[in-house]
C-alpha cells in the first residue's frame, strides 16, 4: 500500500496515524516506510505553517514508529530521511507558479535538509529501525545531478523515485523481508487441480 498526504509534517502526521492503521489488518502489513522531514525542515519564517523544530520532529518520529510498531508487531519498520534541495531549480519553480509573488527567497534548503537527515539517522539508532539515508544517497558521487532527481528542486522526478526505490529495495533484501519470503495464501497455478479445483482449495473455496 503506497499512501502519501502532500504537504503534511510529523506533527499532523501524528494527528491522523490512528486512522491510518485502523484501515489495515496487522496480519496483512509486512513492511511501513515513515518518510518524513522535508516539510518540518521549511523555514520556520516563510513556511511556519509546515516547520517542526528538530527536537519536536525526533519525538514524533519515536511515536510515530511507537504506534506503528504496536498497530503491526510483525511488520518491519524503515525510516527514511529527506533528500536534498536543489536550490536553483526550486527558485525557478517558485518565480514560475507564483511569478512576482514567489517569495524569492528558499523556503527550504539542502543545508538544513541534512540537518534532519541526521536527525532520522540518530531516531533510527535510537529505536533500532533501519534508516535510508536518501540526503547522502543523493549527494554521493555516482548519483545523479539533482536537478535530474528533483522535479521542482524539491520533490522527486521519475530517477528520484527510482533511486529511492532502489535504496528500499536494499533495505527490504538486508531484513529478509523478500517475495520469496512472503506467504502463500492461495495454491501456485501449477498446484491446482484443473480438472477439479475445489479439491485444491478446500475451505477457501
Amino acid at each position: 500500500v503506497n499512501r502519501g498526504f502532500s504537504g503534511y509534517n510529523t506533527r499532523w502526521a501524528r494527528l491522523v496515524l490512528p486512522s491510518i492503521v485502523e484501515e489495515f489488518s496487522a496480519a496483512n502489513v509486512v513492511a511501513v516506510f515513515v518518510f518524513f522531514g522535508a516539510n518540518d525542515a521549511a523555514s520556520p519564517t516563510l513556511a511556519e505553517r509546515q516547520h517542526v523544530p528538530r527536537d519536536e520532529f525526533a519525538s514524533n518520529l519515536v511515536a510515530i514508529v511507537t504506534e506503528v510498531r504496536t498497530a503491526f508487531p510483525r511488520a518491519l519498520v524503515v525510516l527514511c530521511s529527506p533528500p536534498p534541495i536543489e536550490h536553483e531549480q526550486r527558485l525557478a519553480f517558485q518565480k514560475a507558479k507564483y511569478g512576482a509573488h514567489a517569495f524569492g527567497e528558499l523556503e527550504r534548503t539542502t543545508e538544513v535538509a541534512a540537518e534532519y537527515a541526521a536527525v532520522v539517522a540518530a531516531v533510527g539508532v535510537r529505536v533500532d529501525a533501519p534508516a535510508i539515508d536518501l540526503w547522502h544517497d543523493f549527494m554521493s558521487p555516482g548519483a545523479e545531478p539533482l536537478s535530474t532527481l528533483l522535479s521542482d528542486g524539491l520533490h522527486l522526478a521519475p530517477a528520484g523515485n527510482a533511486r529511492v526505490f532502489a535504496a528500499m529495495v536494499r533495505v527490504l533484501d538486508a531484513s529478509g523481508v523478500t517475495p520469496a519470503s512472503l506467504p502463500v495464501h492461495f495454491p501456485l497455478h501449477m498446484d491446482v487441480a484443473w480438472q477439479a479445483p475445489e479439491s485444491s482449495f478446500g475451505p477457501l473455496y
